[in-house]
């Protein structure tokens, strides 16, 4: 997996037309960045509705006009409610840019945690992606090893750099392994990435920046498969990356907070996550964490 953005082509307005731009998000009144979306949603619900009522008489015949009208509900009609405010909230949210540092200006330190299990295979390339990072600020890398059966711990300790500390933790899940980092972790802040995610060369940078412009107790970076073309597998894991966060994420970023800042490429306040009590020994722990911070 890599985190990478890309920059839009700008092309000439064509002559005669005009070019039209929805508003940026902050320019609507709180009241409108709600109202928007959900008359979209509602409008969308009613034609859903008259569209459907030939499709529930017939399936009514079958098995009754409530099972009927559950069916089509849960299959069309609720989906189709959610993708309606999903993309209405896309068309109108537009991040604002990124302030410029100034000259010789620098980020705050960053401590990058690589939780990893029996990653021999892909450590050295995460933690190499993460140090050769473009970024204007003190980098340090923390690998927690939790318990791995393989070389994990001996390929990173190969790499013997003063920015990189590695912890040989008794395997405990992730959970642990990252509270040993943060535990470790001197900066103010803390970024998280999994042991097989390789980050490009501006994705620290932009993720940090975007964080500091913000005021963020948490951020969530972008995250994109590294071989989406391979077999029909890494395709589908490829469009639920996209999915999932350039599409969700943004549109719930809109209404004020993404919902979750996954583990796998995510910047965090150390003394805000220490305060929530660190990541807890549950499934799905940045999900947690992300509630908890919320």
């Amino acid at each position: 997996m890599s985190a990478s953005g890309k920059k839009a082509r700008e092309r000439p307005a064509r002559k005669g037309w005009r070019r039209l731009r929805p508003p940026l998000a902050d320019e609507l009144s709180p009241e409108m960045r709600s109202i928007i979306p959900v008359a979209f949603g509602a409008a969308w619900t009613i034609f859903s509705i008259w569209l459907a009522i030939p499709w529930a008489d017939n399936l009514a015949n079958l098995v009754g006009t409530p099972l009927a009208w559950l069916t089509i509900g849960g299959i069309a009609i609720g989906p189709g409610v959610i993708n309606s405010v999903l993309l209405s909230s896309l068309a109108l949210e537009r991040l604002p840019p990124i302030s410029p540092l100034p000259p010789g200006g620098r980020l705050p330190g960053v401590t990058v945690f690589v939780a990893a299990f029996n990653e021999a295979e892909h450590i050295c390339e995460t933690v190499q992606s993460v140090l050769d990072s473009q970024y204007p600020g003190d980098v340090f890398v923390i690998v927690a090893d939790d318990g791995s059966t393989d070389h994990t711990a001996c390929c990173a300790e190969e790499m013997a750099r003063e920015e990189v500390e590695v912890l040989r933790l008794p395997h405990g899940g992730k959970a642990k392994a990252l509270n040993a980092a943060l535990a470790a972790c001197r900066t103010k802040l803390c970024a998280t990435v999994d042991g097989d995610t390789q980050l490009g060369p501006l994705s620290l940078q932009a993720l940090v920046r975007r964080h500091v412009d913000e005021g963020a107790t948490a951020t969530a970076g972008a995250v994109l498969s590294a071989n989406p073309r391979v077999n029909l597998l890494t395709r589908v894991q490829a469009w639920d990356y996209y999915l999932g966060i350039a599409a969700v994420k943004r549109g719930q970023n809109y209404f004020g907070s993404a919902l979750v800042a996954q583990g796998s490429f995510s910047c965090y306040q150390a003394e805000e996550v220490r305060a929530a009590g660190g990541w807890p020994s549950f499934s799905g722990e940045d999900i947690v964490l992300t509630w908890t911070l919320i």
